[in-house]
């Protein structure tokens, strides 16, 4: 019971949490963020978008807001000649899909890396050596199993190599942007690629095709995450064909997907909304029922959150909503925008909007704002979640679930002295295989999932530092097994 507990606490550091029914103060815009463009990392929501400016700075189609202050960072890739479409966080790296042509001051086309506002690389400078080199559009991407990124668009090779629409790509921490073997050929655009490493094995990719990893695959495709050859698991999803939106995200072992003009899946009548099974791809039984399209798609807690073009959900008056994850319920949530919301980004204290809107919760909010979740019950509930972490810990400083772990583990700790937060893992030798930074922390029980697909098998020191302001302390160390 206390596992399934600690599955709730997040890191927290500082700020407080915004109210359901209120607009916390944010930056304003002066365009929309895109439906693959938000990603979250160390606390800050990396936007892209139509916008040219974000809270009264210059920020060409790429920004970073603190989330606990609501702070505009100083950080600027310096993007130009086109759009970000997308973007994603690996580490102390912030990768970048689009149409542009240059991105700090250097010549590079559609796809780049950059370092993160808060990271290693304390710049946002271009990664100048990680150059995929793909010769179109890119608007799609996933983080991918081993130091790896998926990335779908309508390109048709990576330089000399062809890779049509859909491919992966190393890491700028394991290569130059090398493509590897993953080759499934979509017939048409691939909106989303979705892979998680709970289902190492496996990528979901949703489009606009009808063929998809060397097999017929209509709008949905589960494919080998190494290969990318069509898995023998399929769903039929039966719709009028639309080739800009079909997304999906995963949240706990579920693929949940948004789409347009979706009528049917598997046989059973869905509204533009549908759920799958992520072991078995069969449909969960979760009604969520959209009276038009939608695109924009985030989860957090029990709730997944929905925004498009639609004005009801399940027949009530929404445009954009938050569901219950298992059944589909329509929460009361409801911001009530005055215009379409296609972008969300949900976070363990309040959800991000992003559309053509100008106004939420009755207050001026031109393209973005931000608002407490559904259900939220402000510091009552962090309260109750840092309980659930003392529980756990008894009297530890640290620890790690599972133990032996596999390809995630969950680190749980307490921090007595604010400061600067990082996990390092080590081997026996005391060899620093990994480090994962916390950013900024408040005092209090904290918990962090580590992505460790990569590691081998075997015994390694898990420590965690803080860093008060003069200087990193190592507070606590515990012994991980990894067994694969």
């Amino acid at each position: 019971m206390k596992i399934l507990w600690l599955c709730m606490i997040v890191l927290t550091s500082g700020g407080a949490f915004a109210s359901p029914d209120s607009l916390r103060p944010f930056p304003v815009a002066d365009g929309r963020a895109l439906r693959n463009g938000v990603c979250l990392a160390d606390g800050v929501a990396y936007l892209a978008g139509e916008f040219k400016t974000v809270g009264g700075q210059s920020h060409n189609r790429v920004v970073a807001i603190d989330l606990n202050s609501g702070a505009v960072l100083p950080w600027d890739p310096d993007v130009k000649e086109g759009v970000v479409a997308c973007v994603v966080a690996i580490g102390d790296k912030i990768y970048l899909g689009g149409t542009f042509k240059s991105v700090g001051g250097q010549p590079r086309r559609y796809l780049a890396a950059v370092y993160a506002a808060k990271g290693a690389g304390r710049n946002s400078g271009l990664i100048a050596e990680w150059n995929p080199g793909p010769d179109g559009l890119v608007d799609a991407m996933s983080v991918g199993p081993k130091g790896t990124l998926y990335i779908a668009g309508t390109f048709k090779h990576l330089g000399d190599l062809s890779r049509l629409r859909l491919a992966q790509v190393a890491d700028a921490d394991h290569g130059r942007g090398e493509a590897t073997a993953f080759d499934p050929q979509p017939d048409a655009r691939v909106n989303s690629v979705v892979w998680d490493g709970a289902f190492p094995g496996q990528v979901l990719a949703t489009g606009f095709f009808s063929h998809c990893g060397g097999q017929e695959r209509g709008l949905v495709a589960l494919l080998s995450s190494a290969s990318g050859a069509a898995l023998d698991k399929q769903v039929v999803v039966d719709g009028t064909a639309n080739k800009e939106v079909l997304r999906s995200i995963f949240y706990r072992g579920v693929y949940y997907s948004v789409g347009v003009e979706i009528n049917t899946v598997n046989g059973s009548a869905h509204s533009n909304a549908f759920a799958l099974d992520a072991a078995s791809l069969t449909l969960k039984p979760w009604r969520a029922d959209l009276s038009a399209g939608a695109g924009a798609l985030s989860a957090q807690g029990e709730n997944i959150y929905v925004g498009g073009d639609f004005l009801k959900a399940n027949g009530q008056p929404r445009r954009v909503a938050a569901f219950d994850r298992q059944s589909g319920e329509l929460s009361s949530w409801d911001p009530e925008p005055d215009n379409n919301t296609y972008a969300l980004l949900a976070w363990p204290k309040g959800v991000v909007l992003s559309g053509y809107f100008h106004h939420l919760a009755g207050q001026d909010a031109p393209f973005l704002g931000e608002l407490g979740l559904a259900g939220s019950k402000g510091v009552e509930r962090e309260s109750a979640i840092e309980e659930a972490g003392k529980q756990l810990l008894g009297g530890k400083t640290l620890l790690a679930y599972p133990n032996p772990a596999r390809d995630r583990a969950t680190a749980v700790f307490r921090v007595t002295k604010p400061g600067r937060g990082r996990l390092i893992l080590a081997d026996l030798s005391g060899r620093t295989v990994k480090t994962q930074d916390l950013g900024e922390m408040a005092s209090g029980v904290k918990s962090v999932e580590m992505g460790i697909e990569e590691m081998a098998s075997g015994v390694y020191l898990l420590a965690l530092q803080i860093d008060p302001g003069f200087g990193p302390e190592t507070v606590a160390k515990f012994k991980l097994a990894i067994r694969k």
